[in-house]
């Protein structure tokens, strides 16, 4: 299936007529493309933001192999790396060759670790390559400066994809898949069979005491409590195991910058561990987390061996994604604006950022009325959530300077040193910043991304070029689609500044009560009934955390009211009329459904279900739709229906 729009923008032969549009919604809107939809094999779900960012995938391959055949191209010419990094990334002739000899500076330190000053050394230098052994390194705004850029550590350190995976009951088969797995890795760098499974007991043991300690991700949402800041004589009283002072050195860090520690519980734990376990269990941790971070860089085996665990067990995925679209994600993510630059060249015009102008106008317009109509807020917090609105800054398409990638070195010798080298010029890139101030032009995702976010501490809105086209967004649709789909999008990501997360952030970024007490108190009780509906439904018998996605269940709902608002705004003075038998009300719920059309595979549902703030698809639909009195009338939802909710049991926050 390609994402060609129809003819005013609804794919009408998606629509299933046997199911009631005012019982299940999004099975009405999206039930016949569904049942006549398979997941291709190299993927773990199947919908309109995948099949676009796999038609991006291809344009993205297209430009690369067209830089493949040049020879002509200067050394140090970002052409010529983004080449020589294709080229060698499908030489997998080569790549079986150097197997894992690109590895072997990294496993020689590790091998030769005997102190705790060289197991710092080996830490840093593993983090340096983004591998996050024991903890995470993140390097972004200081929450209550946000005029300035701080280091974060954070808890980390685990092979499988949450904490619940190593102490939750229904997770023991994975638990002993994943040994099983450590194992056969361990056996592929050379340890006999007793010796692979003496360190995967040991990995095992390390991360689950580190998972005992971790944060749910519910928790997590609390910001304000995981700011805690230290000098770097807190962190040596904190972790006295760890040599700070080298660690800093190694990763160009000023050891006069604060630190900020997300969960200091875990770094106890950190420091008894590190105290207590033998520095051969720590060089058997260490070289798992240096491979299982390079492995899909490494040969066939390597790469088969963490497919058939990470792909086909977590996630339900039945084929390896090909070698190309493996090597086009991972440039991506290390070049990602190299890359853009070409991309915005030739699948970004003007005319998309003109209507998309006119459509933000409207939202804002439409979020600033919504605030002073609320009847449980102040005039007070009010007035600072209006000022606060009109601050956020608009980035759209791409940004205006684009990353420097002049000493970055990309070569011919082999793969995995080009990935070493990209992620290491990045990560220090990010290091150089702490203590200056924020750049407020950087970008955080790539403007080929099939995707939009909110930064709360920078205040602002980022809408890459790659969502700003069909399905999403096309200047010929019918307006009510282009509202309902990427009118949503924008006000969803707009409500993130003033969800449950975002609105602890103040107009200048700061993490910074800006409310009335009782307002807050009234969010908070909202917040709560949103929380219930939610934590209500089940997939796969597995309940959903209405805790988790609280912030994205907020974003939703309060996403789609302002977006239909704008859309009426949109429609003042002009005629209202009718398209295959649809109003103009109804087209926009389409478009809205239309988004969220996704098929995915069980087990990749229920790791979503654990690790993913946002709700399943036909949840975002018909939950936050039930909540909508201009849903309820345009379909004329009555007391019978599914989809029916007491106006007193209404959510409705923003």
């Amino acid at each position: 299936m390609n994402t060609k729009r129809a003819s005013w923008g609804f794919d009408l032969s998606a629509i299933d007529h046997s199911v009631d549009p005012r019982d299940d919604f999004f099975r009405h809107a999206n039930g016949k493309w569904i049942s006549a939809t398979e997941i291709p094999d190299d993927q773990t779900s199947w919908g309109l933001f995948t099949i676009l960012q796999d038609e991006n995938w291809m344009r993205l391959k297209i430009i690369l192999e067209g830089l493949t055949g040049r020879d002509d191209l200067a050394d140090g010419d970002e052409r010529q790396k983004l080449r020589d990094f294709y080229r060698t990334a499908l030489d997998m002739e080569k790549r079986n060759r150097d197997s894992i000899n690109c590895l072997r500076p990294y496993l020689k330190q590790i091998a030769a670790i005997e102190t705790s000053d060289d197991l710092t050394e080996a830490l840093a230098h593993l983090q340096l390559i983004s591998a996050k052994p024991i903890w995470n390194l993140e390097i972004s705004q200081n929450p209550k400066d946000s005029a300035t850029v701080a280091l974060f550590l954070l808890q980390g350190g685990l092979g499988l994809p949450d904490r619940e995976y190593y102490i939750a009951d229904d997770k023991i088969v994975i638990r002993e898949k994943y040994v099983a797995h450590l194992q056969r890795v361990l056996m592929l760098l050379g340890n006999d069979l007793e010796s692979a499974t003496r360190k995967a007991g040991i990995v095992l043991a390390i991360e689950t005491e580190l998972a005992r300690v971790s944060w749910s991700r519910s928790r997590l949402r609390n910001i304000a409590s995981q700011c805690n800041y230290f000098t770097t004589e807190g962190l040596e009283d904190l972790v006295s195991a760890v040599n700070w002072r080298n660690y800093f050195e190694i990763l160009g860090v000023d050891t006069s910058q604060p630190v900020i520690v997300g969960q200091p519980g875990f770094f106890s734990k950190a420091q008894e561990l590190l105290k207590n376990l033998s520095i051969e269990d720590w060089k058997a941790y260490l070289t798992w987390q240096l491979v299982r971070e390079t492995a899909y860089h490494l040969d066939e085996t390597f790469i088969s061996e963490t497919f058939d665990f990470y792909g086909k067990t977590l996630s339900g995925q039945r084929q390896l994604k090909p070698l190309w679209k493996l090597a086009v994600t991972t440039i991506n993510e290390l070049m990602g604006e190299a890359l853009g630059k070409l991309y915005v060249e030739r699948h970004f015009g003007q005319e998309a950022q003109i209507k998309i102008g006119e459509l933000v106008a409207n939202v804002i317009a439409a979020f600033e009325t919504r605030v002073n109509n609320l009847d449980w807020m102040s005039p007070t917090t009010k007035a600072k959530a209006i000022e606060k609105l009109h601050i956020i800054t608009w980035k759209l398409g791409c940004p205006e300077h684009w990353r420097d990638y002049s000493k970055l070195d990309i070569k011919t010798d082999a793969y995995l040193l080009n990935v070493m080298r990209a992620r290491e010029f990045n990560q220090r890139w990010w290091l150089s910043k702490i203590g200056k101030p924020v750049d407020r032009g950087i970008w955080l995702i790539s403007p080929q991304t099939v995707n939009a976010y909110a930064e709360p501490g920078l205040v602002e809105m980022v809408f890459p070029a790659g969502i700003l086209q069909w399905p999403f967004f096309d200047p010929l649709a019918d307006d009510a689609i282009n509202y309902g789909a990427i009118g949503m999008v924008i006000s969803h990501e707009l409500t993130h500044h003033f969800d449950d997360e975002g609105s602890t952030f103040d107009k200048k970024g700061n993490l910074n009560n800006w409310w009335m007490p009782e307002d807050r108190d009234a969010f908070e009780r909202l917040s709560k009934g949103l929380i219930e509906q939610f934590s209500r439904c089940k997939l796969y018998e597995v309940p959903i955390d209405g805790k988790l996605t609280l912030g994205e269940n907020i974003a939703d709902l309060s996403g789609i009211a302002i977006a239909f608002d704008a859309y009426q705004k949109s429609l003042d003075g002009k005629e209202r009329y009718v398209l295959d038998g649809f109003t103009a009300e109804q087209r926009f719920f389409l478009g809205y459904a239309q988004v969220w059309r996704e098929k995915i595979r069980k087990e990749a549902a229920l790791q979503r279900l654990v690790v993913d703030p946002h709700s399943p698809p036909e949840f975002r639909v018909n939950i936050p739709l039930s909540n909508i009195e201009e849903f309820c009338r345009a379909f004329g939802i009555r007391r019978e229906n599914t989809m029916f909710r007491l106006a007193e049991e209404r959510v409705k926050i923003w």
